[in-house]
């Protein structure tokens, strides 16, 4: 562990964003936080906190939360019909962070072909090209990044616990939204995955190549 590490977050009110801070909290971890409703933190308020009252598009306010900041982490997505993500990949890099763990989605950049086209045609559409757009921003940057490609996160047992893995593919399992946030607290303190591309599956669920799986087999598959 790092002593006074300090830790920037976006999307800090979600409910992956919210185990993350409370995480860092019980750590003592400095914090800087981008908020539009800074009271909905005013249960975890304390002394090495800082909250500056803003959105993502806002370029100044995302500059105030990155300044100083050892570690950025964005937990942020597109809620109805909001498409913020390929905004906030540009902000969040016009401010020069030293390091950003970035929550993406799987699908991506060819990471699961099933994924991509269950996402793209019958469930996100518009909002999942946005997702592709900041992945590929994020990516073609000079950044240190690390891309968290997350799998189904409608899991309501918060016992099972996501795991990190550089192997693409399909997965029918789903995690909670507070095991995600588990994960990326953890992967603040171990670096694992610093720099690099990573999936997030359930623990001990199998990955199947899409391939096997995919439905629409006369489309071209990615090979994985």
């Amino acid at each position: 562990m790092t002593e006074n590490l300090t830790v920037g977050i976006f999307g800090a009110t979600g409910a992956v964003g919210r185990v993350v801070v409370n995480r860092c909290v019980e750590r003592g971890y400095n914090l800087r936080i981008l908020a539009r409703k800074p009271e909905k933190l005013d249960d975890v308020k304390c002394d090495t906190m800082e909250i500056i009252k803003g959105n993502i598009q806002d370029k100044d306010a995302v500059a105030q939360v990155v300044e100083g900041t050892d570690v950025v982490v964005s937990t942020i997505g597109n809620v109805g019909n909001l498409e913020i993500m390929a905004i906030a990949a540009n902000n969040i890099l016009a401010a020069n962070p030293k390091h950003v763990i970035t929550l993406s989605s799987l699908g991506v950049e060819q990471t699961s072909c099933c994924t991509w086209i269950l996402l793209r045609y019958f469930f996100a559409g518009a909002q999942f090209n946005d997702y592709e757009e900041a992945d590929r921003i994020w990516r073609e940057s000079d950044a240190n990044v690390t891309l968290v490609r997350g799998c189904n996160l409608e899991g309501k047992d918060p016992e099972v616990r996501a795991y990190g893995t550089e192997e693409q593919g399909f997965s029918w399992g789903e995690i909670s939204k507070p095991s995600m946030g588990n994960w990326l607290f953890e992967e603040i303190e171990k670096n694992e995955f610093e720099g690099k591309k990573v999936q997030i599956y359930p623990e001990g669920d199998g990955v199947s190549c899409c391939c096997k799986v995919c439905c629409f087999c006369f489309l071209p598959c990615c090979r994985l």
